[in-house]
């Protein structure tokens, strides 16, 4: 085993011992783990033999072990187990650094509390000696831990600008990005178990509004940034889309709140009421496409789907005031409307096919600020099959069950439309250097800003005058899913802002290519948007003017037409090929990426 797996064991076990932190002494008395125990090869095959069969609500047993034991840490099947289980090295990182905090506060707990009662009139000025005090212990505990185990740095993310590549090719979403310590993994991971196919990306998005749903109305943070949030998930047909909605669905329903998770809501009328019966509402859609493709509707559904708009809008900046709903036609003759909503929370969990999504997106879809509100996930390959899936075969592990009862315990008003009162919200204030984080992000959303001013690019200017309000968002997400690990200590760390700020960059930057690259504002642009995917698709090599006439929808005219437009844009080179066998002359058609 190599030294960077070694070390990457030694983060792995703290990250277990944080997330379980108050079952730790338990399961270490329970399974007696010491040095004597391996004191033979039989006891110490017996224990590889009992890690081979601990089921994954019993994982901290391993990682207990292995942190006893060090020499355990030479046996292949052993670094397999826990290694597969890590998170990314930020995560780890991050988590280390609040368990041995806890761990030093609870050693000096009582020390601290017979102090506390002799210490005068100045408990305030001794609280804060021994918050300084507990801070440099942390960080003399764990500048001693990198030196013992020096953290690796593959899994960070890369340095400078998002730059996702061609619209139409792969899009691979930074590994190190799918990942938020706590609450958030702890679901992807149940998810995963639990799908037919699993896909991470879209078990990382069923888990982010998941959160997102349960922490509406109950939490507050910088900038009175709320948790909902709209997602969007593309995949294609078999890919497993419906599996995190079905997880969500159960936990609810479980849970005694299904009324809070509705699927089918078509109209703003129907929202409105759904949101009555359950002002924290998780709204799942599937065939999301369908739901656009009203907004093109020049007959008589337009209507009815640009009041679900406009619903949809008005919520999303709503959270934190009421909303009243619309004054109905008989009201005027003693009917209903006019009701008010109490500081409604809607999430959105969307899914649907790539190319039927972008395809369904119009001039009104683009400008009507809906997209500046959403992430676009795409889920990529479809999974391998999973033959243990079922989540009746794979109860909700009690990790999760025991941060619901958390969540829970806050304020239990997901079908109470009833004022909240401001002091049951619980506050998340920025931990130390977050602030920094955002000035930084507010200086990339502005320069991006101003770059779609330049460009006349008016989606652009939508989505990043929303940007840092969406990363206000996910990093209260963040800081909610670790501090559910961390005693419900919640603050947005600079951690929190900057995965936020690189996930909302990155996803925004692509979903703007793809927006360019497969939508169109006549159905003839359309098709020259169509004959250019095709040409660009085809890569260094090419494409001839045969090939590409078979996968073109349209004329040879059209074909000549896309030809000259596309030539006097610069987005493709034509060379002339030799005659063929039938003497017409040949073209050769290459797409000419133009740098960012």
């Amino acid at each position: 085993m190599s030294e960077i797996e070694k070390h990457k064991g030694e983060y792995t076990v703290l990250s277990y011992l944080v997330t379980c932190a108050k079952r730790a002494r338990e399961i270490m008395r329970r399974a007696t783990v010491n040095e004597s125990m391996f004191s033979s090869d039989e006891n110490r095959a017996a224990f590889i033999a009992l890690m081979a069969a601990t089921t994954d609500d019993d994982t901290l047993l391993l990682g207990v072990a292995a942190k006893a034991i060090p020499a355990l840490g030479g046996d292949p099947a052993f670094t397999d187990a826990f290694l597969g289980l890590s998170a990314n090295s930020g995560a780890l990182e991050c988590e280390t650094i609040q368990f041995v905090e806890a761990e030093i506060v609870r050693d000096h707990a009582q020390k601290m509390h017979q102090t506390f009662l002799q210490y005068g009139g100045r408990q305030a000025e001794f609280l804060l000696d021994v918050q300084q005090n507990i801070s440099r212990e942390t960080q003399a505990r764990i500048d001693a831990l990198r030196a013992e185990f020096p953290m690796t740095r593959e899994d960070a993310a890369p340095s400078g600008d998002a730059n996702p590549s061609d619209a139409n090719a792969p899009f691979l979403l930074d590994e190190s990005l799918l990942h938020v310590p706590g609450f958030i993994d702890e679901v992807v991971e149940y998810s995963m178990r639990t799908a037919q196919r699993p896909n991470r990306i879209l078990a990382f998005a069923g888990a982010l509004t998941l959160l997102a749903h349960l922490a509406g109305r109950h939490f507050v943070g910088p900038g009175d940034a709320r948790t909902n949030i709209y997602l969007v998930a593309l995949a294609d047909s078999g890919t497993g889309k419906d599996a995190p909605r079905k997880l969500n669905r159960k936990i609810a329903s479980e849970e005694n709140i299904a009324i809070s998770v509705q699927n089918d809501v078509i109209s703003g009328q129907g929202l409105e009421d759904a949101l009555k019966r359950a002002p924290a509402l998780l709204l799942q859609m599937d065939e999301f496409d369908t739901v656009l493709n009203v907004l093109k509707d020049e007959k008589g559904n337009r209507q009815t789907g640009e009041a679900m708009w406009k619903v949809m809008l008005t919520m999303f900046s709503s959270s934190g005031s009421d909303y009243t709903t619309r004054l109905k036609a008989e009201s005027a003759r003693g009917g209903g409307g006019g009701e008010v909503i109490h500081s409604p929370s809607l999430t959105l969990f969307a899914t649907a096919v790539t190319a039927r999504f972008y395809g369904s997106l119009c001039e009104r879809a683009l400008t009507n600020g809906f997209l500046a509100r959403c992430l676009v996930f795409e889920a990529g390959q479809r999974g391998a099959y999973n033959p243990d899936a079922g989540l009746n075969r794979n109860e909700i592990p009690s990790g999760i069950r025991y941060r619901l009862r958390h969540l829970f315990d806050f304020a239990r008003n997901f079908t109470d439309n009833k004022p909240v009162d401001p002091r049951d919200l619980i506050s998340v204030p920025f931990a130390d250097g977050a602030d920094k984080e955002v000035e930084k992000a507010n200086i990339d959303a502005d320069r991006l800003y101003d770059k779609a001013v330049r460009d006349g690019d008016d989606m652009g200017k939508a989505v990043w005058s929303r940007s840092v309000e969406l990363t206000m968002k996910f990093a209260l997400l963040y800081a909610i899913s670790e501090g559910l690990y961390a005693e419900d200590r919640f603050a947005v760390s600079s951690n929190a802002v900057s995965w936020a700020w690189r996930l909302i960059k990155t996803l925004q930057l692509r979903m703007l290519d793809m927006v360019t690259a497969n939508t169109a504002e006549t159905e003839f642009e359309g098709k020259v948007k169509k004959a250019y995917g095709i040409i660009r698709k085809a890569g260094k090599k090419g494409i001839s003017r045969a090939i590409l006439s078979k996968r073109f929808p349209g004329s040879s005219r059209e074909l000549d037409e896309i030809e000259t437009i596309l030539l006097e844009r610069e987005e493709i080179t034509v060379t002339p090929l030799p005659r063929g066998k039938n003497g017409k002359s040949a073209k050769l058609y290459i797409a000419i990426k133009k740098g960012k």
